[in-house]
């Protein structure tokens, strides 16, 4: 597959994928991961079947992690459990870079593609997130991979992804990953 890098405009993140779930049998998903100054990831979250490793190359990350916030310095790693909600922010003048793994891959790569690819189609607010409708779609999708911390999103995601998938937000989501194939 070679590398891809994707830019999200809204949250100043941008992803290279390193090792996807093709090249690893599924056992992987690896990213490198750059932050702009002052910038933030759309919303917290869980992985329910994933752990998640952050290592720190350059810069100071700050990740909420249950609640509580941890400074994770370059040389550092820090390793987030499946479920734990979390958070990551940049709250530094300087350009955070770390290289993210998930295990196993699931559909993260999937997941950064569609949500990416609609920062860049306008689709999202100022700090990355869509609609109700479409995160409802997005949350039922991947409903493996991620889960919101809200508890007003995930009964959402229940009761309004139908909706949604009326509106062809499931065929977005299904065409942003076809894109991303070709």
């Amino acid at each position: 597959m070679g590398e891809r890098t994707l830019h999200n405009p809204k949250t100043g993140e941008t992803i290279t994928f390193v090792k996807t779930a093709r090249d690893t049998d599924g056992a992987l998903f690896q990213m490198s991961y750059r932050m702009a100054p002052h910038a933030a990831i759309a919303d917290e979250h869980a992985h329910p079947n994933q752990e998640m490793t952050i290592e720190v190359r350059s810069g100071t990350l700050t990740c909420t992690v249950d609640g509580v916030d941890r400074q994770v310095r370059a040389g550092e790693t820090l390793t987030i459990p499946p479920g734990a909600m979390h958070f990551q922010r940049n709250d530094s003048d300087e350009e955070v870079h770390a290289l993210e793994s998930y295990r196993p891959a699931l559909q993260m790569q999937e997941f950064f593609e569609v949500l990416v690819g609609w920062a860049n189609d306008g689709k999202t607010n100022e700090f990355g997130l869509p609609s109700r409708l479409r995160l409802a779609v997005l949350h039922r999708y991947f409903h493996r991979t991620i889960i919101s911390s809200s508890r007003r999103r995930n009964v959402e995601a229940r009761l309004l992804a139908p909706i949604g998938v009326l509106r062809g937000y499931r065929r977005e989501i299904e065409r942003h990953i076809a894109a991303a194939r070709a």
